[in-house]
């Protein structure tokens, strides 16, 4: 993709006109036109705003398209225009280029995660139990036994498997995306969603990575929320905590297990129904309760939930400045941010940890 393609698809992606990005810039709307066919092209300053403007590094403009994106997995229902899926892939390539510069500058000083398949784990003809034993067995895998996992961004990118998170403005329209870039996997969610929610996606992805080809279409999402389920609170922690049969169950027991697995009330009672630890009538009654309280989107509790964000690649840039091996250009390029903002976090300014996650 050529300089001029590049500009139109950031800004169609952006749901911008030409007049939009146009008054952003500070040029003409004929300006920018031009730009898009190919018979201007902008000077230096001008190139920075249209960067500032569509989000991205000036770099990116010129960047080849050395890396090649297949399988895309979006979650069931969601439904997202030609921009936007053009936007989350272009997000999904510049991560993905990211890493392997990063990779690249660092391969004979830092050993870096590199994801190893654990495809082997998956048996032929799953049924929806086995997927249950699926769990258990990426759990064992990764040592992660049957305790809580309290940084599952943390967890996924020291396995190799890269997160990103996007604001949109389709907001609640998407939830998350997994892909594979080269042997990079990459999931990109949403930061709309609250910390248990992007949890249980992330999860979820980590399902389709899993069980893509293995599942029927028909399926693979059913089965990729049940992984998600498993893997976030296996089974027999729910037995422990809450019994293997139970009649009812109050909303400060499961409030109790939301705080310690984090892990939303919604996906709770399900997975206390699909574990027949309740009956179909009981996870009835709690779901019309959620409801009927405006829990669907927000739960009592959601704001007090530990916020977890990527960090890997930051911190590799960060390391890489220090010890001499990325120039302050090249730090700024790669996480798009401006001189005074590197300046500030490298030092611990005041403003490190409210921008940690840009």
């Amino acid at each position: 993709m050529n300089f001029p393609q590049r500009v139109r698809s950031l800004r169609k992606a952006k749901r911008m006109t030409q007049g939009d990005l146009a008054t952003q810039v500070g040029v003409s709307t004929m300006a920018i036109s031009k730009y898009e066919c190919g018979k201007s092209f902008p000077s230096s300053v001008v190139l920075v705003k249209l960067a500032k403007a569509l989000e991205v590094s000036v770099d990116s403009f010129f960047r080849p398209n050395a890396v090649e994106v297949a399988n895309f997995s979006y979650r069931n229902g969601e439904k997202l225009s030609h921009s936007m899926l053009n936007f989350i892939e272009y997000k999904v390539k510049d991560e993905a280029q990211k890493w392997l510069q990063l990779r690249e500058i660092f391969a004979s000083q830092v050993s870096l995660p590199v994801y190893e398949p654990i495809d082997f784990l998956v048996e032929n003809e799953l049924s929806m139990e086995d997927v249950e034993d699926l769990a258990l067995r990426v759990r064992d895998e990764w040592g992660l036994g049957f305790d809580p996992i309290y940084n599952l961004i943390g967890l996924l990118e020291s396995k190799g498997i890269l997160v990103k998170c996007v604001d949109l403005e389709t907001k609640f329209a998407f939830e998350g995306v997994s892909a594979q870039a080269d042997d990079i996997p990459i999931m990109v969610i949403s930061k709309a969603w609250s910390t248990c929610r992007q949890r249980f996606t992330l999860a979820h992805e980590l399902g389709h990575l899993l069980l893509n080809g293995k599942v029927a279409d028909t399926d693979l999402e059913l089965y990729c929320n049940r992984f998600a389920s498993a893997f976030l609170i296996p089974r027999d922690a729910i037995f422990q905590m809450i019994g293997e049969r139970r009649k009812q169950v109050s909303f400060a027991e499961l409030q109790i297990l939301k705080e310690k697995y984090l892990i939303s009330l919604q996906a709770l009672v399900k997975r206390l129904s699909e574990l027949l630890v309740i009956s179909t009538r009981e996870s009835q009654v709690l779901n019309k309760f959620i409801k009927e309280s405006g829990w669907k989107v927000e739960e009592p509790g959601d704001q007090d939930m530990p916020v977890e964000k990527p960090q890997l690649v930051q911190q590799l840039v960060y390391r890489g400045v220090v010890e001499g091996v990325l120039s302050h250009s090249k730090a700024m390029e790669l996480l798009h941010i401006t001189a005074l903002d590197l300046r500030q976090r490298l030092l611990g300014g005041e403003h490190l940890h409210a921008r940690y996650a840009d």
